[in-house]
């Protein structure tokens, strides 16, 4: 698969430009997953960075995205974020009506459910990117 870097960094200075479109963009559109190659949580020495910001208690959704993910887990390092805890209130406004919610390399790629097809070419996209910086 060949990959247009001049299309990514155009979509990412759209997003960067417009926050809440991009918001849009990231919660409907499984292809902005594609995006995440571009963010500084992810070097050549290490695995990309999931986190799932979520409840621990009655949100069925966030234990069917929390297993979704543990599926996959061998590809990632996994961060769990509870927004109900006490110093997440900022997170809690942000995501209550939303979780879960799941960033990858600090990027947003998913609300409400886990599509792994999704998570999987994600992750393969920075496999392939890091693949070609070391070349």
């Amino acid at each position: 698969m060949k990959i247009d870097l001049s299309k990514i960094r155009l979509i990412l200075n759209f997003i960067k430009n417009n926050p809440l479109h991009a918001r849009l963009i990231t919660s409907y559109n499984p292809l902005h997953a594609r995006l995440i190659t571009s963010s500084s949580y992810y070097t050549s020495n290490k695995l990309p960075v999931v986190t799932i910001y979520s409840k621990v208690e009655n949100c069925s959704l966030c234990d069917d995205a929390k297993e979704a993910l543990n599926k996959h887990n061998d590809k990632f390092n996994l961060n769990e974020v509870d927004i109900t805890a006490k110093g997440n209130k900022a997170l809690f406004d942000l995501y209550k009506y939303d979780i879960p919610v799941i960033h990858l390399n600090g990027k947003e790629i998913m609300r409400h459910r886990v599509f792994e097809n999704v998570l999987l070419d994600a992750l393969q996209l920075i496999e392939e990117m890091n693949t070609k910086k070391q070349l």
